[in-house]
């Protein structure tokens, strides 16, 4: 198994773990609704998965931007579809209208 393959199924764990986490909190808060504890779980993982997928490719530099840029599209698709995870400056996106409501109360209050 080489570095490139270890790089590529890093970024495929933190993909999966993005699509898990970002459905069920990973923690409850008295501060953090349980909407902005997804949200920060799923970008998080998101971007871990980017760069493993970037380092997956390193000599090829070219083949390493489509590849990062297609998922990070793809994951942002499926923000904005399934989700309330894209939230722009206090705005939600949501293609869902019901989704774009304010965050849930934190759990712990």
């Amino acid at each position: 198994m080489t570095i490139a393959d270890i790089f590529f199924w890093t970024a495929m764990v933190f993909m999966g773990l993005a699509a898990v986490l970002g459905w069920y909190p990973l923690w409850k808060s008295s501060r953090l609704s349980p909407d902005s504890i997804q949200r920060r779980s799923y970008w998080t993982c998101t971007a871990v998965c980017l760069a493993a997928l970037v380092l997956s490719q390193v000599p090829d530099w070219k083949s390493a931007g489509i590849i990062s840029v297609g998922i990070g599209i793809g994951m942002a698709a499926v923000a904005f579809r399934w989700t309330r995870h894209l939230k722009i400056r206090g705005r939600i996106f949501a293609a869902d209208p019901s989704m774009r409501g304010p965050d849930r109360p934190p759990r712990l209050s």
